[in-house]
């Protein structure tokens, strides 16, 4: 959904209101199910703490019709995969 949601956005499309919402919730339900079952990730907290802090400014400035910053919806994708990584390499060494 981000990926989808990104490509609109990025190509100055309307984004409908039903999948950014369905997009946070998936987000928050799954930071706070890492964070209760998987706290040793802290890197991957870290980074998807910033990611999700990126994600509400961009709601935000979506909400609000201000002008939309290209690159913080870049860094959210980035931050997220980083946090995706580092995740899968703990998984990985258990």
């Amino acid at each position: 959904m981000g990926m989808y949601l990104s490509a609109l956005i990025l190509r100055n499309k309307p984004a409908s209101n039903e999948v950014i919402v369905i997009h946070g919730l998936f987000s928050m339900a799954g930071f706070g199910i890492l964070f209760a079952y998987l706290p040793a990730s802290l890197m991957s907290i870290s980074l998807f703490a910033v990611a999700t802090l990126f994600g509400i400014i961009l709601l935000y400035q979506y909400l609000t019709d201000k002008k939309f910053t290209f690159w913080l919806c870049y860094a959210h994708g980035i931050t997220t995969i980083a946090g995706f990584i580092f995740l899968l390499l703990l998984v990985w060494q258990q």
